[in-house]
């Protein structure tokens, strides 16, 4: 037997390069860290855009309605409670929320008409500024696609109804069982002699009731996901109603957990976004008057009150152009909450119904699957209409 000659006993070196693992790596099939793309999604121009669109025609509408009745500007005291600093604990106040709840509360028991004129216009242009930055959001977190705020504008106002019955039709069923039980409470509680019926009647009310119970639970975990429902599906009213219920109960733990994340980083833009006004706000005020003497609050302070018809009208100028700072900040939260609701809406469609987030509605790709079933033949072909849209694929 012959021996093996050198090249035969030659050895091969393979090189073995050691991949690193990376943190993407470890939170791509994570879904929770998704949630964290809400701020850089909803801080670009078009978002914000919308949003300081949005808040300016509802300070016009709460304005308006200061013109023919003594009623308050809610908008404008909301905005004034969001910026300015919230006191200690120990002066016995608990902050802005505490503020804002209070006012509505008292704008609702001194002027109930009044607020149902300033509140359904306002409730109606929020929804739509909310449901377009959600079809923006929607689109290029899932999609990869940038669209335009005046294609998400379109889209919005093409569908207006169903996305204000989105936002606006657990809280009127929910109304409008409170009404029924208010109307029969007058009818058979009010006149002796009738409370025995109304005493069995009762039974009657207890499940209307509860279903109102249900009703507002649901609305108070899932009522971020309303309008999104919408303007990710393309569906009626009712479609996206039964999703977000359908979804508060499938997975009511999961929710909790994305809603407590989504609200830190919205708190956590909120504190950037008004440290910015202020700082802005006080460093254009104490810088322009520098070199003004040593009693430049005339003009320059916010809460000044200068003599004269120039000063008073140049006080009212500067004091409008830093109020557009603030109200920047406020078009950053509110775009901020209308992106991460609109993530919030799309893990937690994967988490219950196993639906990819990558897939998204889009109306070409609809009506392009309506034309193949009406052309193709039922007994050859079988087409079906393409609604969804994979991240991957290239947009059309």
């Amino acid at each position: 037997m012959s021996e093996p000659s050198p090249k035969e006993t030659a050895t091969r070196v393979i090189t073995v390069k050691e991949s690193r693992l990376t943190l993407p790596d470890l939170l791509d099939d994570l879904l929770w860290p998704k949630l964290f793309r809400a701020s850089p999604l909803a801080l670009q121009p078009g978002q914000v855009g919308i949003a300081l669109f949005t808040l300016a025609i509802v300070g016009l509408i709460g304005i308006a309605n200061t013109w023919w009745s003594d009623t308050p500007n809610f908008f404008m005291s909301v905005a004034a409670t969001l910026g300015t600093p919230s006191q200690d604990l120990s002066t016995g106040r608990a902050g802005p929320l505490a503020d804002i709840i209070s006012r509505a509360s008292n704008l609702l028991h001194t002027h109930p008409l009044a607020l149902i004129f300033q509140g359904v216009p306002i409730l109606a242009i929020l929804t739509i500024g909310i449901c377009t930055i959600s079809r923006m959001t929607a689109t290029e977190f899932s999609a990869g696609v940038t669209m335009s705020w005046t294609e998400g504008l379109a889209f919005t106002l093409k569908r207006w109804p169903s996305a204000l019955g989105a936002a606006l039709g657990a809280p009127l069923l929910i109304g409008l069982i409170a009404l029924l039980l208010a109307i029969f409470g007058a009818a058979f509680f009010y006149i002796p002699g009738l409370d025995i019926v109304g005493s069995i009647a009762f039974l009657l009310i207890v499940p209307l009731a509860l279903l109102a119970a249900i009703l507002t639970l649901g609305l108070l975990l899932g009522h971020p996901m309303l309008v999104p429902a919408f303007a990710c599906e393309g569906s009626d009213a009712i479609d996206a109603l039964q999703r977000v219920y359908a979804y508060v109960l499938a997975r009511p733990g999961r929710l909790f957990v994305y809603t407590l994340i989504l609200g830190l980083i919205l708190l956590a833009t909120s504190l950037v976004a008004y440290a910015l006004a202020g700082a802005t706000d006080a460093l254009a005020r104490s810088a322009t008057s520098a070199w003004l003497g040593p009693n430049p609050s005339q003009i320059l302070a916010s809460d000044a009150t200068p003599e004269g018809p120039t000063r008073k009208f140049a006080s009212a100028i500067i004091n409008t152009w830093l109020s557009c700072v603030w109200l920047i900040a406020a078009a950053c939260v509110l775009a901020t909450y209308a992106s991460g609701s609109t993530i919030l809406y799309l893990l937690m469609r994967q988490a219950s119904d196993g639906q990819d987030w990558g897939e998204l509605w889009f109306p070409e790709h609809a009506n392009a699957g309506r034309d193949e079933l009406s052309t193709a033949s039922s007994g050859d072909t079988s087409a079906r209409a393409i609604t969804s849209h994979s991240r991957s694929e290239n947009p059309v």
